[in-house]
């Protein structure tokens, strides 16, 4: 089962099939001329999910504001699982022409992203001089945003081992790591809704640091969710 769930994964990622043809020429048929502003600020931000329904919903949302007022659309990329896979654009190609059937482009990926081993030893010392209980873990906060609770639930949900009920140990490296991606997110989000006029944030979850970060940030700008 495992080598048949591998192999169905490396298909899904690579190979073009009829159904994923199809799915791309209706969204280029339906939406691929109804392009507006090219060079607008304003962008709905959308994010980067591998979930079929989600996408044709988020389509339909987002040519409908674009048409109407001429936003750009934008979709966010934070990998959930630390796989194989989530570390090379080349296994994003199927996705990416996906949302470009429906106008929506790369703004952040956080495969691209890159933090210097200072900075990474300076986020693990602070890390370690706020921490020193689960009750701290779960209020730990990134530039006045609550990200504590987030990288909880993301270590319970992602890491290898599938039945874990709590945290054991603090100085995880998982954990640690989770720490570190949860500053770049935080980061990266922030320069974002600084630098252009983000008019909606349309995420798959509003758990994990992967999405509820996006979440809380678009929250304290008074930007619709």
């Amino acid at each position: 089962r495992k080598i048949y769930n591998k192999f169905f994964y490396t298909f899904h990622h690579i190979f073009e099939d009829k159904n994923y043809k199809k799915f791309k020429n209706l969204f280029k048929k339906r939406y691929q001329n109804k392009y507006v502003k090219k060079n607008s600020k304003d962008i709905i931000l959308v994010d980067f999910f591998d979930y079929y329904p989600f996408i044709i919903y988020w389509a339909e949302i987002c040519n409908y504001l674009n048409n109407k007022y001429g936003f750009q659309l934008k979709y966010f990329y934070f990998p959930f699982y630390n796989s194989f896979f989530s570390k090379f654009n080349f296994f994003l190609k199927k996705r990416r022409k996906i949302y470009e059937s429906f106008n929506c482009f790369e703004l952040i990926n956080e495969i691209g992203l890159k933090i210097n081993d200072s900075l990474k030893k300076k986020i693990i010392e602070t890390y370690k001089s706020k921490v020193s209980s689960k009750k701290e873990l779960l209020n730990l906060k990134i530039k006045d945003i609550l990200v504590g609770d987030l990288i909880y639930d993301t270590f319970l949900r992602t890491k290898s081992s599938r039945v874990r009920a709590t945290i054991d140990n603090l100085n995880d490296p998982y954990l640690i790591n989770l720490v570190i991606r949860s500053h770049v997110i935080v980061d990266k989000l922030t320069e974002v809704f600084k630098d252009y006029n983000v008019k909606l944030l349309l995420p798959s979850h509003s758990s994990y640091i992967q999405y509820g970060i996006s979440v809380r940030i678009a929250t304290k700008n008074n930007v619709p969710v």
